[in-house]
């Protein structure tokens, strides 16, 4: 950090704080991990230590190393090139070291503003997220290492276009723009569940199951005291004021904003739709193989025996036909009480053909012993459901379980996420209980918003309304 502590852009040291320990943690877990993705708080110095100390260092110390750097935008991701450059041009405790390194004109080596060549062979490259990424080299070397730094837009995640495009874009284009045995480094903030960062941290995509990931919050709980994970910078009595309404030297955002920035919280309790509880909505199926299963939940235990017996039970289906476009199939099984409680039992959401899907839903109904199959009637799933209903025909002659299917007929003008937020009154009665191993369905429960705006996906809402309207 010397080489930023010392004066010398403009008489005014570039980089004066102390670094936290968490900046070292960075450091270690990128040397350590082949591909790794950090998740960290607003103004936590990702930007610094990730897009201009690494380059910097790996480039002069480590020859024929080629680092593309992907922000956003085209001028976010220009300055950070153009940053490197001035280290290396006006850095005295830098050229003390190294010497000039930059390459004399003669040389043809590219120092421009978008990409910078060394005479050792590294480079430096600026990409955005917004602009072609094939065929890119540096002295006739591929990337070597990768560096994604809060690459996605809110604009972009609000549209399910857009945030197919962005698969498309990560895995297609710039994944493979590098070499195969590249580094990997991806630092952001949590912003969205509809993010890919959050899929990618949290590895909800089985493409991210090797990533090493580590979320650093602003305020962190150690041996039961809450602690700043910048204190030089953020002290907890600042932090304290940020989620309420500042002071005379702090500005106040509000807990919800304070947590979406600071927190990497994405969502906000206000908005969220169900305010979904464990203690409340979830229940654990316990004694299984015992012969004395049950149900239990917080303050609460039920016979499970005695829960099926005296239930109409029911399988939800959200069908997407095909592959392609990120849709999800979809499925829940669901029961009904003799009280009016929705139990869900066990969920299924996988991204495949509707044949494999369809193939499930008849395995899930003969292992639930479900009375009815309920789906969406819609044009373009009709043939899956013919398909269906001609194998459970040929079921229910030869003797097999064999349920009934529901297709519910939708009003065109009402939009989904209104359906969905027609389950409202069962969360606000305590009148749903989801099993606590359908951990997919309560992410999608607890995340989802009016608007269905931060959900990435809500296929197992949409299988779960079938369930509840049935």
């Amino acid at each position: 950090k010397q080489y930023y502590r010392k004066g010398w852009k403009g008489n005014k040291a570039k980089y004066f704080l102390e670094s936290p320990a968490m900046h070292d943690e960075w450091i270690r877990k990128i040397s350590n991990h082949k591909h790794v993705i950090i998740t960290a708080f607003r103004d936590s110095g990702k930007t610094f230590v990730v897009g201009e100390e690494l380059p910097l260092f790996l480039m002069v110390c480590r020859q024929n190393t080629v680092v593309t750097y992907t922000s956003s935008a085209e001028d976010l991701t220009l300055k950070q090139v153009r940053a490197v450059r001035m280290d290396i041009e006006q850095n005295g405790l830098l050229m003390a070291d190294f010497g000039d390194i930059k390459p004399p004109n003669q040389r043809s080596l590219k120092w421009t503003q978008s990409q910078i060549e060394l005479m050792n062979g590294s480079a430096m490259i600026a990409v955005s997220a917004d602009q072609a990424q094939r065929g890119i080299t540096a002295l006739s070397l591929r990337p070597n290492v990768q560096i994604l730094d809060d690459w996605e837009l809110d604009s972009r995640l609000r549209n399910p276009e857009l945030r197919s495009n962005a698969e498309d874009w990560l895995f297609d284009v710039f994944f493979p723009c590098a070499e195969q045995w590249s580094k990997r480094i991806w630092v952001n903030t949590l912003l969205s569940i509809r993010s890919w960062a959050m899929i990618a941290s949290r590895k909800e995509d089985k493409r991210f199951q090797g990533w090493h990931s580590a979320q650093y919050d602003l305020l962190e709980e150690r041996d039961g005291e809450l602690h700043s994970n910048w204190p030089q910078r953020v002290t907890i009595e600042d932090a304290i004021a940020m989620q309420g309404d500042g002071n005379e030297n702090i500005i106040g955002y509000g807990q919800a904003a304070f947590s979406k920035e600071f927190m990497n919280d994405p969502r906000s309790k206000s908005e969220e739709a169900f305010k979904y509880d464990e203690k409340q909505h979830g229940f654990e199926i316990k004694g299984a193989g015992s012969g004395q299963m049950t149900c239990e939940w917080h303050g609460g235990v039920r016979n499970y025996d005695d829960l099926f017996a005296k239930s109409t039970r029911c399988i939800g289906l959200d069908l997407a036909m095909g592959v392609a476009g990120g849709d999800y199939s979809a499925i829940v099984v669901c029961c009904l009480d003799t009280n009016g409680d929705l139990w869900v039992l066990d969920e299924y959401v996988e991204r495949e053909p509707p044949v494999r899907t369809l193939a499930k839903v008849v395995q899930l109904a003969d292992q639930w012993k479900t009375e009815f199959i309920a789906t969406e009637k819609v044009h373009f799933e009709q043939l899956a459901i013919d398909m269906l209903n001609s194998e459970l025909m040929h079921r229910r002659a030869s003797g097999e379980w064999s349920p009934d299917v529901n297709l519910i007929q939708r009003n065109s003008g009402k939009k989904k996420e209104l359906r969905i937020m027609g389950m409202q009154y069962r969360f606000a009665g305590n009148s749903i209980k989801i099993n606590t191993k359908c951990t997919n369905t309560v992410d999608q429960v607890t995340y989802f918003t009016p608007t269905g705006g931060r959900l990435k996906y809500d296929d197992l809402l949409d299988a779960l309304v079938c369930c509840e309207e049935t």
